[in-house]
């Protein structure tokens, strides 16, 4: 693990891609817009410190770009330049959500994933947070290939590496045979609880349970993994010096839930942000679960820019 960034002129690179999402809400209501890594560049554009440059790694079909531009004009300290047009067009989800808030999401426009000569010119950055999106953003080989070339520090969030695509389309819930090989090139792993229990094989229900996964999964060589859980908050578990440290974080109080699209990207915001500044992943899971329960307050990515509100 990389010693605490001294500077604040740090440079943060978004490995993923940038969905057309269209939502509808437990309500009825349907909201139309971009989402995938968007959401992660969005809020650490409002929460990184002065000096900080977010440059999102990415494929968008042409049909989106000009949208894409005109969301991310008012954050000056998110640079475009790792965003490709895809010939294939823009990735495209549907996100339903039933009476309990589950999501179930339908991919129809399955794009090819980014390849390591795209994200190659950032390997040398401060940070990169690969977020897999629609499953395959980035192949094991190319994480590989970063992983040796890269200086900074390496934040995974596991997110759709643990859902599989039907025949249709759909999304179902899917345990990659090779997990330990793709945890096991990054330093910081996040995964939700749904996530931890695909890879624990087995159903997981209390703080101390999901410790053990997280334990599990340092096994494979990360220093830190985090749970979130939640209205029920999240779990890290780190590792220093052959020891484990374990950190229960409740969450943070929310008086209505609006939307729960991104808030996981959120809390890779928030603590991947903190981290660099303190190198204390107690503190940075305090901010993070900050931003994912500001997030659930907002209704999509265009309402993101009200962090600045909050903070």
């Amino acid at each position: 693990m990389n010693p605490p960034i001294e500077h604040s002129a740090l440079s943060i690179a978004v490995i993923g891609i940038i969905n057309h999402d269209t939502i509808q809400m437990a309500n009825g209501e349907e909201l139309q817009d971009l989402g995938g890594i968007l959401y992660n560049v969005a809020v650490l554009a409002n929460v990184a410190d002065a000096g900080t440059t977010i440059y999102p790694v990415s494929r968008i079909g042409r049909d989106c770009w000009d949208r894409m531009l005109h969301l991310l004009r008012p954050y000056p300290n998110v640079d475009t330049r790792g965003i490709v047009i895809a010939p294939e067009g823009t990735s495209r989800n549907s996100i339903r959500y039933d009476a309990s808030m589950e999501k179930v999401e339908r991919l129809t426009n399955h794009i090819a994933p980014i390849p390591f000569t795209q994200v190659e010119p950032f390997v040398g950055y401060d940070a990169l947070l690969i977020n897999f999106i629609i499953g395959d953003d980035v192949s094991l080989d190319t994480l590989r290939a970063v992983r040796a070339r890269s200086t900074g520090l390496l934040y995974l969030d596991v997110h759709n590496l643990c859902l599989g695509i039907d025949a249709d389309g759909y999304r179902f819930h899917h345990r990659p045979d090779d997990w330990r090989e793709w945890l096991s090139v990054v330093d910081i792993v996040q995964m939700n609880e749904v996530e931890a229990c695909l890879l624990a094989g087995r159903p997981i229900h209390t703080d101390d349970e999901f410790a053990g996964i997280g334990r599990e999964v340092l096994a494979a060589g990360p220093a830190i993994v985090i749970v979130t859980r939640g209205r029920q908050g999240s779990v890290t578990v780190s590792r220093r010096a052959g020891a484990d440290t374990v950190f229960v974080c409740p969450p943070e109080p929310v008086d209505r839930v609006v939307d729960t699209t991104g808030c996981g990207d959120a809390f890779a915001a928030g603590f991947l942000t903190e981290y660099l500044k303190m190198n204390d992943p107690v503190a940075a899971s305090r901010l993070a679960n900050w931003t994912a329960g500001v997030n659930c307050t907002l209704a999509g990515l265009k309402e993101v820019g009200r962090f600045r509100n909050h903070r």
